[in-house]
């Protein structure tokens, strides 16, 4: 059990939302923020296609001098994994010390072959929204010496929805840019008015309203008024996939 009273856990809270909540310059600042609020050797951002075994994206705090032939020892092991598979994986915030004791995790070809060449001895892992066939992730690594404890787990746990959308917000596509105009008109084709209601309350002919149409699906990509209102619903924060491994 960690002693935290509700003092303690407003302040953490009231932080979280301070900083995760706020603006962000990138992924790079938010795995620093991170790494000062649970404090590690490295902290990374990783997006797996499973099925492909390859990396579709990843960031870390670490210099990216990494050996790619590092790659296809990881997916050589990736089946060893703890967080990744067994009861580990349906644990949104897990460690390997969780899963194994230190003589089972050293006895893996994972830890001889991979992390154990980088000094990695402990990790965690926070489990975001992804794809499916896919895994996301945060990683936070430490060498010898303490594992993540109770408090790190708690916070982690409590920061994940905050991870999660931040995450989201920093690696999402550009929104297109629509017109003053064109965003008005999608909202109305978002209330479920016909191209006749829209021309009517707008003082414009369905020509206009057709036209206007057009020109939004191009720039959303999509090819109907659904898909389009689906579109911007998912530009003003709609929920993604399920999270878990």
């Amino acid at each position: 059990m960690v002693d935290f009273d509700e003092t303690h856990l407003r302040r953490l809270l009231g932080t979280l939302d301070e900083r995760v909540g706020r603006p962000l310059t990138g992924m790079t600042e938010l795995l620093g923020m991170l790494a000062e609020v649970v404090p590690c050797d490295a902290v990374s951002w990783s997006r797996l296609d499973v099925a492909g075994r390859r990396i579709v994206a990843g960031l870390g705090t670490q210099a990216d001098d990494a050996d790619p032939a590092m790659d296809e020892v990881f997916w050589r092991h990736y089946q060893e994994h703890p967080l990744c598979h067994g009861s580990g994986a349906a644990l949104p915030v897990v460690s390997i010390g969780d899963m194994l004791t230190p003589r089972a995790w050293h006895q893996t070809g994972l830890y001889a072959e991979y992390f154990r060449p980088d000094g990695v001895e402990h990790e965690i892992v926070v489990k975001l929204t992804h794809a499916p066939g896919q895994t996301h992730v945060l990683l936070l690594d430490r060498g010898p010496g303490p594992d993540f404890d109770d408090r790190d787990h708690l916070v982690l746990r409590l920061l994940r929805p905050h991870l999660d959308a931040a995450v989201s917000r920093l690696t999402a596509p550009p929104t297109p840019r629509l017109t003053a105009r064109q965003q008005e008109i999608l909202a109305l084709v978002g209330d479920g008015l016909t191209n006749r209601v829209i021309a009517r309350r707008l003082g414009v002919s369905e020509h206009t309203v057709r036209k206007h149409l057009e020109h939004i699906f191009g720039r959303l990509g999509v090819s109907s008024r659904t898909a389009a209102a689906g579109a911007a619903r998912t530009a003003s924060g709609a929920v993604g996939p399920g999270v878990g491994q």
